[in-house]
């Protein structure tokens, strides 16, 4: 009928333009400017940094992290802001290789493959999450990953690849893993700390003394693990970042673990830039797919960990509330009940019914 699909259409519409001009409830129009002067400010300042730390500007990138910044400001304010962030960020970018000397032909390259990865991943990750993207699931950090970690760097990498290295399928997996790796650590940490900074302020003082105790003992075991000469440094010592990066994720959740990785990466690529640690070999930095696949396949585990946490955090909140719910009702409810487990000993009895029976609650439940 006509009149149906018209009223179909306009059904899919409205669901489209809801999802689409959503924007995380606590930013307002003076959080939104922050949020892009932000974006565009670290687009520019964090490539920049990185690039000064490495001499050859060709293989400064195990980690790009410009499309990972860039895609956090984006989730983070309205669509209709993009046509200003999108544009002045990717200026910043440009500015950046320039600075670190990429060659023009380079830069060329890499502006299509940025932006299809820019395009996919924010509009796969908006479409799919209503609002500011919340990885406390197992299948919200599936939605994630597929677009961000998996969809975006693969068809971006196409691009750029011939940028980074004259053998295209090298060059194709450095973009790849590069891109895949800033999404797994850059993008959660930022969107962690933006929703949950403030919550954490307002956290018990031992609490927030734990976080500052975690990251600074991982630190300090990630500068012996990556800077240590070959000859004085053993294996085993890589296993000494596991129990941090557990601590992270089982007591602070997509907040310990994102933050925990970016000490851990960043420590790496540092002391593979120099020539120290493990992946010393590597100077110069002309494959860093060794060190690229090394940190991928560490994070991956300890992401879905704390996905896998924070789902049953808030499973266990959702029954607390619940059972809170019940209790406030069953107590005050005209009604007496009376509740027994498998081993029919008495495990709840409210008020009126101790009042019908005259039995003190200690004999009830006993």
């Amino acid at each position: 009928m006509p009149g149906q699909r018209f009223r179909v259409r306009g059904l899919v519409m409205s669901i489209a333009r809801t999802r689409f001009s959503h924007s995380a409830p606590y930013l307002n129009s003076a959080s939104t400017l922050i949020v892009v002067c932000v974006t565009v400010a670290l687009s520019y300042l964090v490539p920049t940094l990185v690039g000064t730390l490495i001499s050859n500007p060709k293989t400064v990138w195990p980690l790009w992290p410009g499309c990972a910044i860039l895609v956090t400001g984006l989730l983070l304010v309205r669509v209709s802001v993009w046509p200003v962030v999108i544009p002045v960020s990717f200026v910043g970018f440009a500015v950046a290789d320039l600075h670190a000397g990429v060659p023009l032909s380079s830069i060329a390259r890499f502006i299509p493959g940025n932006i299809v990865e820019v395009l996919i991943s924010a509009v796969g990750l908006r479409y799919c999450f209503d609002g500011v993207p919340r990885l406390n699931s197992v299948k919200a950090l599936a939605k994630y990953s597929f677009f961000a970690v998996f969809l975006a760097p693969l068809a971006g990498a196409f691009f750029s690849a011939h940028g980074i290295a004259s053998d295209y399928w090298t060059g194709w997996k450095i973009v790849f893993l590069s891109e895949v790796l800033a999404f797994i650590t850059i993008t959660p940490a930022l969107l962690s700390w933006a929703i949950e900074g403030r919550a954490l302020l307002r956290k018990a003082r031992a609490f927030q003394l734990e976080g500052v105790v975690l990251i600074a003992g991982l630190a300090l075991v990630s500068y012996i693990v990556f800077t240590l000469p070959e000859n004085s440094r053993s294996p085993a010592l890589f296993y000494t970042l596991v129990p941090f990066l557990l601590w992270s994720a089982l007591r602070f959740g997509w907040l310990g673990v994102s933050t925990s990785l970016i000490v851990v990466t960043s420590l790496s690529i540092w002391g593979a830039v120099y020539g120290r640690g493990p992946f010393s070999n590597l100077v110069p930095l002309i494959d860093p797919l060794p060190l690229q696949m090394f940190l991928v396949f560490t994070s991956i585990p300890f992401a879905v960990l704390a996905a896998v946490v924070e789902e049953h955090k808030q499973s266990a909140h959702v029954v607390r509330e619940s059972e809170e719910r019940f209790r406030l009702v069953a107590t005050t409810a005209p009604v007496m009940i009376w509740m027994a487990g498998p081993d029919r000993q008495c495990t709840y009895v409210n008020e009126p019914s101790l009042q019908f029976t005259g039995r003190p609650l200690e004999d009830e439940l006993g």
